[in-house]
């Protein structure tokens, strides 16, 4: 299992004069309590500590471990410092290694980590969900097709053993948005198996030729991430709709994190596409004029990776 810092990586403690700790005792339990707890000194967690931690010459030491802790320090004679409850760990960027760089993935390809690489911090956008288009209104009637919803978004970190010498990545393509039809789902954005960001979902089959005043809506959730540490889903932004045979709107696409979704377009005219990566694209209506229109493209994802030692 990863392990994440519970404290800067050769964290430096003192004693009261400011002078290094030298044969400092740390303990650490289960937080709230006196259950010892192991911690490590690998992110891998395949060396562990011992219970108390032993500072060294420069009163330092490494500490991994999961979950929150209870913190004891205490002077080589065993007189306490202080003792700290409910310390959690850091899993926003679990080393503080120095940083190496971000590679960033707006199409498919290989992931090789930069030499030296040893935890990235991932961000991953999936592709958004295409609009449905829509057709074949009578004397007096409209059709309308619903918009696409965002990509989920999703943020987790790899470690350089998990990733290896390399791992493929997949950037999610962008739903297509169809003439009279149902818009295409999203793809996924992924690294191997690692973890997987789903794409949004494209505007269900149109609604044709039906009397005015009405409403089509896109009723789904894009699905969570899988291997992440924070996942959020996608929604469209608003419904398409009609209120007379003479005016309505193709509602926006869902928003992803990086922009806006396809904006909303007026009666008979074609969607929009989802603007920032990952968003949805618009959708449509049309009156007995309008023919057929083709809903909004969903934007393709993206992945971003910053880079520790």
């Amino acid at each position: 299992m990863t392990q994440y810092l519970v404290v800067p990586a050769k964290q430096a403690f003192t004693d009261s004069t400011g002078s290094p700790l030298v044969g400092g005792k740390l303990y650490t339990y289960d937080a709230g309590t006196s259950t010892p707890k192991t911690t490590y000194q690998d992110r891998g967690g395949s060396t562990a500590n011992t219970n108390p931690i032993v500072l060294d010459a420069r009163g330092e030491c490494t500490v991994y471990g999961t979950g929150n802790y209870r913190l004891v320090l205490k002077d080589a004679n065993d007189v306490l410092i202080w003792d700290r409850d409910n310390v959690a760990v850091n899993t926003e960027y679990p080393t503080t290694g120095r940083y190496l760089g971000t590679q960033t993935f707006l199409a498919s390809g290989t992931y090789v980590p930069a030499p030296g690489m040893s935890v990235a911090k991932w961000r991953a956008q999936g592709g958004g969900g295409g609009g449905a288009g829509c057709g074949g209104a009578g004397a007096g009637n409209v059709s309308a097709g619903a918009p696409g919803t965002n990509g989920a978004y999703a943020e987790g970190t790899v470690t350089a053993a998990q990733v290896g010498a390399s791992k493929p990545v997949t950037i999610g393509a962008g739903g297509a948005g169809a003439s009279n039809a149902a818009g295409a789902d999203g793809g996924a954005t992924s690294m191997g198996t690692l973890f997987s960001v789903p794409g949004g979902k494209g505007g269900g089959a149109p609604v044709n030729n039906t009397a005015a005043p009405t409403v089509v809506g896109n009723g789904n959730v894009t699905a969570a991430a899988t291997g992440a540490a924070l996942s959020s889903q996608g929604l469209a932004e608003n419904f398409s709709q009609a209120i007379s045979a003479n005016i309505g709107i193709g509602g926006a696409g869902g928003h992803s994190v990086f922009g806006p979704g396809g904006r909303s377009v007026g009666i008979n005219s074609n969607g929009n596409p989802g603007f920032g990566y990952g968003a949805g694209g618009s959708g449509t209506v049309v009156n007995q004029a309008g023919g057929t229109a083709t809903g909004g493209n969903g934007a393709a994802g993206i992945m971003i990776l910053d880079e520790f030692s």
